[in-house]
């Protein structure tokens, strides 16, 4: 287990970004997707100054992964977020959600819109406060025949939780959009093992655009 604030050597990781105490629970949850995967942690956060947090600091359950503490200063906090899934080799990011939606145009608010629209990697959204229990997982997808990386992580962090396979068909493409839907989940499905797809469950919603229905079913 190591700290630093300079660049590592690239390798597949999980990057989190974490703002203040509150958030020091999805650092456990890192470590434990990265346990699964065999891969490394970084723990982001982004401040006015250099200086190190007084209340960051890496929790014992993940004295058995490799993860390193990276600290930014940086005023613009998603454009930091954003070159650091870059610099740091980043294949999933997990990042916290209070679970309000933002304020105008914005969709989650003014730092996660911009890294959920550009992010070069999955995006994990916790809403709320972390559980150690996870018992419900919303899986945004666009159906097919190949199921998507974003299942496997999901079982990797939540392997007896409820998981909804959601597809948001726009309303102004008509109904015929929803059968689409159906079809397309079907397709992934079907591409699962028994195993694979127990406590998987298909659903099709009509909304004004995606960000609004995943927003719905996510409230």
């Amino acid at each position: 287990m190591t700290q630093a604030n300079n660049d590592q050597t690239q390798r597949s990781t999980v990057l989190v970004a974490v703002e203040d105490a509150a958030d020091l629970p999805l650092i456990t949850l890192a470590c434990q997707l990265a346990r699964q995967r065999d891969v490394e942690v970084c723990v982001l956060t982004v401040t006015a100054s250099d200086a190190h947090p007084t209340w960051l600091e890496l929790p014992e359950s993940c004295d058995d992964v490799s993860a390193q503490i990276v600290i930014r200063s940086d005023k613009n906090v998603s454009k930091a977020i954003l070159r650091e899934i870059q610099e740091c080799g980043a294949d999933t990011l997990i990042v916290g959600w209070g679970g309000h939606q933002g304020q105008e145009s914005r969709v989650l608010g003014r730092t996660l819109d911009p890294v959920v629209q550009k992010a070069a990697c999955d995006v994990i959204l916790m809403r709320g406060a972390y559980k150690a229990s996870i018992q419900r997982v919303l899986l945004p997808t666009t159906g097919g025949p190949n199921p998507p990386e974003t299942l496997s992580i999901a079982r990797a962090l939540a392997p007896k939780a409820e998981i909804t396979a959601l597809y948001v068909a726009e309303e102004e493409r008509g109904p015929a959009e929803v059968v689409v839907g159906e079809v397309r989940l079907n397709a992934m499905l079907r591409g699962l093992t028994p195993d694979e797809r127990e406590n998987v469950h298909p659903r099709v919603i009509e909304a004004p655009t995606p960000s609004e229905g995943i927003l719905h079913e996510a409230a």
